[in-house]
């Protein structure tokens, strides 16, 4: 198997295992969403959005209700959010993998690229199952534990604090039905939540190796330089140009995430840190169990996020590094001039950022994380 085939199928392989919800944007042999499936998952989404609308209303009586209702209603819309990046504008979605694949198979005969990307390439196949576990664990816990909770209290403890609308959730039918209806939901929740985020790190990992890529290629030219110095003019200004253009495929498949990607990094990013304080203030007051899985599953998105783009910007300032040490002295004193406006333009790799308000790096994590704080205080001041 060549390595542009091997990338290809990382995505291909997150594809097929979202196929029941209509969400394999990456299919190849079957049929291409939308289809029925995806209609039933749009569906399901929208029957939550509203169950939260109405129990915000609903449950207006008691703070911690009440916030209960609103982090459901930040799930639902991270929810709508992460099925519309997948599944709106289908051919730009699907215009991913195909450049990530392209950019590959321009390098299949370079050793040391070919190295890089078998190495990227292993991290997203090994830690698919490993995510896929966290999602579906959390879940789950959240469904058991609230029938725990429900057979130890002799109460109708629900996963989440929204219930179905026009339904008395008290009697013994409504709550069947509302937590037949979580059961589904959830099935279908651990697949798009594991989904979407394994989609972005799975990108942001490729990304980084289309960056040591950039860097392999200023070693060859060093390499070449050290050894045969500049005198085949042609075979200097091939190198050169390969640099240039590792570059500018580079900068095409970032403007590509960052189109695709930046509107779901903001409403993940604002969504999490409302729902981890909330779930942090209703687990303290009123000892809501599933908030600690609540608590990780935020938490965890927070991190991909930003750790994402944190690893991203840590490559870039390595690779930044190694072109600068770059054997370009050796070089005719017009060819230095290009390598330098090569160097210049490297300095001003875009960061990935949530809509060009946050920058996705660990600063910006720490920052939020310190919002969120401040948040759960101002919560247990109301309370008070």
């Amino acid at each position: 198997m060549s390595l542009s085939v091997a990338c290809f199928d990382v995505f291909l392989e997150l594809s097929n295992s979202v196929r029941f919800t209509g969400c394999n944007v990456f299919e190849q042999e079957f049929r291409i969403p939308p289809t029925g499936k995806t209609y039933i998952t749009g569906g399901l989404v929208i029957v939550f959005c509203i169950m939260s609308i109405t129990s915000i209303y609903r449950f207006a009586d008691t703070l911690e209700n009440l916030t209960l209702a609103i982090l459901t209603f930040g799930l639902s819309i991270q929810a709508i959010v992460k099925l519309s990046m997948i599944t709106l504008n289908i051919k730009t979605v699907r215009t991913v993998p195909v450049l990530a694949s392209e950019f590959v198979a321009n390098f299949e005969n370079n050793p040391g690229v070919c190295e890089i990307f078998r190495w990227y390439i292993d991290i997203c196949n090994r830690f698919r199952k490993y995510i896929f576990l966290m999602y579906v664990g959390t879940v789950i816990g959240a469904t058991v534990c609230s029938l725990i909770v429900t057979a130890a209290t002799n109460s109708k403890a629900l996963p989440f604090g929204a219930v179905l609308p026009l339904i008395d959730y008290e009697s013994d039918l409504g709550y069947a039905m509302n937590y037949c209806y979580f059961t589904v939901l959830t099935v279908y929740g651990a697949y798009g939540l594991f989904a979407s985020d394994y989609l972005i790190l799975t990108c942001m990992t490729i990304a980084c190796a289309q960056v040591d890529t950039i860097a392999v290629t200023c070693e060859d030219l060093s390499q070449y330089l050290e050894i045969f110095g500049a005198e085949n003019d042609e075979e200097v200004t091939d190198l050169m140009k390969t640099i240039i253009k590792t570059h500018q495929m580079h900068i095409r498949f970032m403007k590509l995430l960052h189109r695709r990607f930046s509107l779901h990094s903001f409403v993940i990013i604002v969504s999490s840190m409302i729902c981890i304080a909330i779930a942090s203030f209703v687990l303290i007051k009123a000892f809501w169990i599933n908030g600690i899985l609540m608590i990780v599953l935020f938490f965890w998105q927070l991190v991909t996020v930003f750790s994402a783009g944190g690893v991203y910007m840590a490559r870039v300032e390595d690779v930044q590094m190694k072109i600068n040490t770059t054997s370009w002295h050796l070089l005719p004193v017009r060819k230095q001039k290009m390598f330098l406006c090569i160097i210049q333009n490297f300095q001003f790799i875009a960061e990935p950022s949530a809509l060009s308000l946050f920058s996705l790096n660990f600063q910006t994590l720490v920052k939020c994380l310190k919002i969120v704080y401040q948040f759960l205080m101002l919560l247990f001041n109301f309370s008070d």
